[in-house]
């Protein structure tokens, strides 16, 4: 009874311990972040080195963003065109041409604010691992300076309207208060001739 309860205890320690043997083959670069201009191209640098007994017919490919939406995941041999899953991304996307050569860079198009985020880049040969993670970081579009100088003129012209606007209102208060005087004034003026015209009678 006593066995069992130590071997359930020390099944958690033991799985750990295993995972992170077989983890430990798998080459990890630190996290690289790559900033991005909304609308314009940017790559995503995979790069691994092939171990010496590696017989260059085959490596597979796969990115991911997120750790869980699969963007690309293909096969490549020597001489023959490589051979990928479907995703809707693939069309704002490609890989690199050299991806037997240690280069399995992915380029994406037409960047989109929704591109942002964290990507995995996996690697995989007969006897050899890696995984990459890279982070982006998509940024509006910078601005040219006639956008610079329309933008403060536009600021300009809008902080000259609220002063416009900002005047006609105090104009408009100070108006309603001499009419307001104004008209009290000449009730006065008449209850006083009422007054007199009564004493007179």
């Amino acid at each position: 009874m006593m066995n069992m309860g130590l071997t359930g205890y020390h099944l958690p320690l033991v799985l750990c311990l295993i995972i992170r043997k077989v983890y430990s083959q798998y080459p990890v670069d630190d996290d690289e972040t790559v900033n991005g201009i909304l609308n314009q191209p940017v790559s995503l640098n995979c790069i691994y080195l092939t171990p010496d007994n590696w017989d260059h017919k085959e490596v597979q490919v796969i990115w991911f963003k997120n750790f869980t939406v699969k963007l690309w995941d293909c096969i490549v041999k020597q001489e023959e065109a490589p051979l990928c899953q479907s995703s809707p991304f693939i069309d704002r996307s490609q890989l690199s041409n050299h991806i037997m050569d240690g280069n399995v860079s992915l380029e994406i198009h037409k960047l989109q604010a929704s591109d942002a985020g964290p990507y995995q880049c996996w690697v995989m040969l007969s006897d050899f691992y890696k995984r990459q993670y890279l982070m982006l970081r998509v940024q509006d579009e910078p601005k040219d300076d006639l956008t610079i100088q329309y933008e403060a003129r536009q600021s300009v012209n809008q902080l000259e309207t609220n002063h416009l606007k900002s005047d006609l209102i105090m104009g408009g208060w100070l108006f309603t208060l001499l009419l307001s005087g104004f008209i009290f004034y000449q009730n006065c003026c008449i209850r006083n001739k009422k007054r007199n015209y009564r004493i007179i009678i």
